[in-house]
């Protein structure tokens, strides 16, 4: 039995950290040999659970306050301690480089299985410092971020991301109650794909444009749309089957990245729901443009096909229905597990 320590922010999964897990658990059905068992970083290195009534205080007196020196000496020995006893490896995103105790512990030679999700929009320095000739498989989403882990000299293997379809797919009979949804917070690195797709649609659609997630009710732009406060990931299947137009916009770094198709794309996909989304370079090498979703790259664009799908549902099944059978014959996460299970066990030889 391989014991395999996956390694997250917090295990309520928040945000697109549920998707190391979903991983995780399609390698163990895959292959029963894999002992998948999830970390939450912050509660292993406070040796407290997250539902414990002491457990806010402690985090906010050593992360946020005055103990903040001292877990930076006892964070690297604490997570070692008890990652090393009781794992024979690591699933984490590259991202988790940034906390202490998992940088010690690459930097020590212990086995990491990292998953790049977030190129371009990284610090590849400072990662490449600590993984460099390590003993870490490294595995990238986008092709756009292979080319620069290697300018960097660091080979990584391609593994794009994928839908885990028990988490999201068709409702039966749901109601179709909003016109057009974006669902995410309000992110400053995502600027220009808002003042170019989001806000004239605002601007032309009102109240019909529904954004779900934190920060939105303090711009001024989106004050003419419906806001609501962030869910979590798991409710996100409900309110994309409720949707007539599910909107993705990715980072403005990310449309320039070749391959760099964010979670969001194969999540709405999954749902049977008719997508629109920016032109990411590389799109058209995991899905048809305009059959199995709609890809714009202007203003005119996207308030073209808006109105062109409100008003012609039998397109918009059409669409969504393609998407949907693309996603069930090649991109599931059961898909990327296939794909690195021979991968992994060379890795984990001794």
């Amino acid at each position: 039995m391989f014991r395999l320590g996956v390694v997250v922010h917090d295990r309520q999964l928040s945000k697109g950290a549920y998707i190391l897990w979903s991983l995780a658990e399609a390698i163990k059905k895959i292959d029963p040999s894999f002992s998948p068992q999830l970390i939450d970083y912050h509660e292993m290195v406070l040796n407290c659970r997250r539902s414990w009534p002491i457990y806010h205080m402690l985090y906010i007196f050593f992360f946020r306050g005055k103990g903040r020196r001292l877990i930076r000496l006892y964070e690297p020995i604490r997570v070692t301690k008890y990652i090393v006893r009781n794992f024979d490896a690591i699933l984490a995103s590259v991202t988790a480089l940034e906390w202490r105790g998992i940088a010690t512990l690459v930097k020590r030679g212990y086995p990491a299985i990292l998953w790049d999700i977030d190129s371009p929009n990284i610090d590849y320095e400072k990662y490449q410092s600590i993984i460099a000739d390590k003993n870490v498989l490294l595995f990238c989403y986008s092709q756009g971020g292979m080319k620069i882990w290697r300018e960097y000299g660091i080979e990584p293997i391609i593994l794009p991301l994928g839908a885990d379809t028990s988490i999201f797919y068709p409702l039966g009979n749901c109601n179709e109650s909003i016109d057009i949804l974006f669902t995410g917070r309000f992110l400053k690195d995502r600027i220009k794909g808002y003042q170019t797709f989001l806000y004239p649609l605002i601007k032309r659609f009102k109240k019909s444009v529904v954004l779900v997630g934190a920060g939105w009710e303090r711009i001024p732009a989106a004050r003419e749309a419906r806001v609501l406060p962030s869910l979590h990931y798991s409710m996100l299947n409900k309110l994309y089957n409720s949707a007539k137009i599910c909107l993705n916009i990715h980072r403005d770094q990310s449309r320039k990245c070749y391959g760099a198709v964010n979670l969001r794309t194969f999540e709405i996909l999954a749902t049977r729901r008719l997508q629109i989304v920016d032109h990411v370079e590389g799109i058209e090498s995991f899905f048809r443009k305009r059959e199995e979703l709609i890809v714009v790259e202007n203003t005119s664009e996207i308030i073209e096909w808006v109105e062109r799908i409100l008003s012609d549902k039998k397109e918009a099944a059409r669409i969504a229905n393609s998407g949907y059978r693309r996603i069930n014959s090649e991109h599931t996460i059961r898909h990327r597990a296939k794909s690195v299970i021979n991968i992994l066990h060379d890795f984990i030889q001794p």
